[in-house]
């Protein structure tokens, strides 16, 4: 009789959930225990996708319901090691994972990339005949909202969004590096400390928009003189230099070229009653690289029939997990989290 409840408790789909989170988070935190290496994973094959390449994990059963992985601005994308780990443990949990290669990963601001995650989901549907759960990291995951919301019948082929780390809008982020401030949903002005070096991170990107002049310019900004600059040049120095929130969203529409427009179209913001879909938000609280209220501003803009929640965590620098007696202090919220997005495929059913 015992073995039979056993049996019986582990057929419920949050325990089989709660069990996987946690044999999941052994394979991708600093543990000293990794139980998934007793089960073999498949290697990783590249396929073509329609507007990219991605990396697909088969699962051992061919229609179990698939994850799509969405990683952000990490140097090799779907093959940084972070994203592998997570990639080969949900694939020794039996599920198929497909992994696309984003412009992201080598830092370009191309908006075909939200084509390349409607592909990966396409794919990864119509190759298990179930709807798709995407996971999601840092930029990726606001470019994963964006994806949705430009084509929102792609929803029906979605069972979830898990987005960690994400932007809510691209003029936050920016108004956050340069002022040390950004908006929260209550209307306030939070204080915020981005990563050391973000605004040198910052204008060594924009710099690349004008062209033999860009290099002048990163010397302009590191001098704090913008003698001799051209509009477009100016118009860059004068957004980095800004240290007033209020300017900032003007500064940006003065951006030169399609930068506007680019930043505006990446930026799921104001456009959030497009999405139809559950999200699970997890956020660090001291994230320097986007700060926890850009999720809180994503939570609060859904609409039904779209629900949405938060889990804020300690021990995370942005996406990177910390070691030590940190992660435990976030043990019980991050096995939460982790089972409610693992919990909604342990049913099943989600046939299309």
């Amino acid at each position: 009789m015992p073995a039979v409840a056993v049996l019986a408790t582990f057929a419920v789909p949050q325990v089989r959930a709660t069990g996987k989170a946690l044999a999941l988070l052994t394979e991708v935190l600093p543990s000293p225990v990794k139980p998934l290496n007793l089960i073999g994973s498949r290697q990783a094959t590249e396929i073509q996708l329609p507007s990219g390449t991605a990396d697909l994990y088969q699962g051992a059963n061919p229609e179990a319901p698939g994850v799509l992985l969405v990683h952000g601005a990490a140097p090799g994308g779907p093959r940084d090691p972070r994203m592998q780990q997570m990639a080969t443990g949900l694939n020794k949990l039996g599920r198929t994972v497909l992994a696309p290669a984003l412009a992201l990963g080598d830092h370009q601001l191309d908006p075909q990339d939200t084509a390349r995650i409607r592909d990966g989901v396409h794919h990864l549907a119509e190759l298990t005949g179930q709807k798709v759960s995407v996971v999601s990291f840092s930029f990726g995951a606001s470019y994963t909202l964006v994806a949705l919301q430009q084509e929102p019948d792609i929803q029906a082929k979605v069972v979830q969004l898990a987005t960690v780390g994400a932007y809510f809008d691209l003029v936050h982020l920016l108004q956050g590096v340069t002022t040390a401030r950004v908006p929260s949903p209550d209307g306030e002005l939070d204080e915020w400390s981005p990563r050391p070096g973000a605004g040198e991170t910052v204008i060594e990107f924009l710099a690349e928009r004008v062209g033999p002049e860009g290099q002048t310019l990163i010397e302009a900004y590191s001098k704090r003189n913008p003698e001799g600059l051209s509009p477009p040049a100016r118009s860059i120095y004068d957004l980095m230099v800004n240290e007033d929130p209020q300017r900032t969203r003007d500064l940006v529409s003065e951006l030169p070229g399609a930068l506007p427009i680019a930043i505006d179209q990446l930026s799921p913001a104001g456009r959030m009653d497009n999405i139809s879909i559950p999200i699970r938000a997890m956020h660090s609280r001291e994230d320097p690289a986007a700060p926890p209220s850009e999720s809180e501003f994503i939570v609060q803009a859904l609409e039904p029939p779209a629900t949405g929640s938060l889990t804020l965590v300690g021990s995370f620098s942005h996406v990177t997990p910390a070691r030590g007696r940190q992660l435990l202090t976030d043990a019980i919220p991050l096995v939460g989290f982790v089972t409610d997005v693992l919990q909604i495929q342990e049913r099943w059913g989600y046939r299309l």
